[in-house]
Parts: structure tokens; sequence; C-alpha cells
């Protein structure tokens, strides 16, 4: 009996576990007035996919990369994203539209109208994988027959071939030649070494600005954190930069200092912008630091449980250093209310 009672108390629960699992299953719903929506340009439309281009490598860059490939879970350059598009045109136009609330992802409909967002997304169509093209097979080739002699001819001298209706005059043979002075091989050219090699030493003096840039911007440390400069750390007006490379990778931040995208960050260097080499050594720091401070990462309990056991050990010193004190105080009030 009471089997049975469990049983019937926990069928609803498993039903409503079921149709959860399958509402969550079929994706997030796009709503009106998105839904159903298809893209206007043909997918391999390349006057779409040259606008798209424009709005992207202004817009878009910054965060994604050239190659649609630098920001975590947002791979453009695959063939299954480029599956998505053609599968569900009306979600990926919703987000472009919306954005993504709790990302850097804003909603774009403010600022590009409707055509110019699905030329952008006809062009990142352009950047995933296309599937492989079948190869046909090779076609063997007959073997070619042997060439019969002919009877009572002179086996010796080779036959030539006629082309029936046409006159053949036989070539002479090619006298010897003889061969040329042998020619000297061309030493390849030397590798050009660049002028400017990274150097995340004088990355980490230009993000803390003991080493002033070039066009005397803002150090990095006035608006942006980064525990690997120290106990201190810097601003809190930006993005704690620590795990800046593992998010953006070496392309996307290069991209981010050449252009920035961020309203406070164009109102500052947009006039002062950062030269090459210093985004090379920027992007260096940044690169050791995030490598740096992933593996040496305090673990906030045993901060904690420190910093507790250091308070109690400070309270337990001060009661031994004015125990004494404290009694000695006491006999002179007692006795000098005794008098």
């Amino acid at each position: 009996m009471k089997l049975k009672s469990a049983f019937i108390v926990s069928l609803p629960v498993l039903c409503i576990l079921l149709l959860t699992t399958v509402v969550l299953a079929q994706g997030e719903p796009v709503p009106a007035p998105y839904t159903g929506l298809k893209n206007p340009f043909a997918w391999n439309d390349t006057s779409a996919q040259t606008a798209g281009r424009s709005i992207f490598r202004r817009e878009c860059l910054s965060c994604h990369g050239a190659d649609g490939n630098e920001m975590i879970g947002f791979d453009f350059s695959t063939a299954e994203h480029r599956k998505e598009l053609e599968s569900k045109p009306d979600y990926k136009f919703w987000k472009v539209s919306e954005g993504v609330p709790g990302t850097e992802m804003i909603a774009w409909k403010s600022k590009l109208s409707e055509t110019q967002r699905w030329q952008v997304l006809t062009y990142i169509w352009s950047l995933g994988s296309a599937p492989p093209v079948p190869v046909a097979p090779v076609v063997p080739v007959a073997p070619v027959a042997p060439v019969t002699p002919v009877a009572g001819g002179n086996t010796t001298t080779p036959v030539t071939p006629t082309i029936p209706g046409a006159n053949v005059t036989p070539v002479a043979p090619v006298a010897n030649v003889t061969p040329d002075t042998p020619v000297t091989p061309v030493t390849p050219p030397t590798a050009v070494i660049p002028m400017t090699t990274a150097n995340a030493t004088v990355g980490w003096q230009l993000f803390t600005g003991r080493l002033p840039f070039e066009n005397n911007g803002l150090s990095c440390l006035t608006c942006h954190n980064n525990r690997a400069v120290g106990v201190i750390g810097g601003g809190a007006v930006g993005l704690d930069l620590t795990g800046s490379y593992a998010l953006y990778g070496e392309g996307g931040l290069t991209s981010l200092l050449k252009q920035p995208r961020f309203p406070m960050m164009k109102e500052i260097y947009a006039v002062k912008p950062l030269t090459d080499g210093e985004i090379a050594d920027m992007t260096a720091f940044l690169k050791n630091a995030g490598s740096s401070q992933s593996s040496s990462t305090p673990n906030p309990a045993i901060l904690f449980i420190g910093s507790t056991a250091g308070a109690l050990l400070i309270i337990l010193l001060f009661q031994v250093l004015w125990r004494g004190r404290l009694s000695g105080v006491r006999r002179q009030l007692v006795k000098g209310g005794s008098k």
C-alpha cells in the first residue's frame, strides 16, 4: 500500500520533469515579431556578404576576431554554426537585434537597420566551414594493347605511324646536344625579422603606468584591475582583465586594443591610439598574467580561515599582554574604595 501511494505521488513529479526536459530540448522560443523570419538574401549572395563584412569589421571584429572564432562559445567558423544559421535564421536575427542580457552583446537594432543586420548574418554564414565536396571516383584507364610486329619486316627499324589521308614526313633524329654550364642555385632570401618583439615586462610597465604610452594615453590600471600587478590592484571602473586573454584570445585583444569598441576606451584612445609595439607588449603581458594567475588563484575558504585565525591570535595576544595590567588596576580601585 505504501509503495502504491509513493508511486501515485511521484508520478506527477516525473511527468513535470519529463515535460520540462522536452521544453528545454526544444530551445529558447523566438518571440514576436521575430518568429519565422527568413533571410531576404541568399546565403551565398556576394553583394550582401561584402556589405556585411564592412559592418562586421567595424562593429564586431574587436570581440569576435577577424575569422569569427575569438569569442568563447560563439565560434562562427564552424560548419555547425553555418547549419544553425540556415535552420534557425529567426533565432539568430533575434539575438543580433535584441542582444544577450548579462553579456557584452548589445542590442544592434538601434544602431543597424534590418537590412544591415541580415547582411552581417549573411557574411557570418560565409565564415563557416563549408561541408566537404564529394570527389568523383577515378575511372581506371584500360591497358594499351601491345603492338604486333609486321611479318617479314625488319624489327630493328621502328614503324612510323601514319594518319589516314595525310602524308607524314619522318622527323630527323635530334643531334647530340652539349649540356649547358650548370646553373648556380639561387640562395633563398633571408627571413625578415620584425622590428618589434613582444615583451611581457614592457607590457606590465605600460599597463601599470610605470612606462608612459608613446601618445600619452592613460594607463590601463587607471580603470582596470589585474591580479598580476600586486595586492593593491587597480581601478574598478572597467572589468578585471586578469582572464582577458583566455576570453578574447590574441587576435581579439589585438583588435580590441587597435580599434577600441567600448565607449570609454573610444573616448580616451581615439586621439591617443596605441602603437603596434605597445599592443604586442600589452597582449604578451595579459597572456602571461592570465596563465600565471589561473594556477595560483587563492582559495576563498583558505583566505577566510587564515583571516579568522589571525584575528583570534591578535585577540589572544592582547589578553596575555593586558591581563596583569587590568588586575593591578582592579587592586588600586579596591584599595581606594576601602579607605
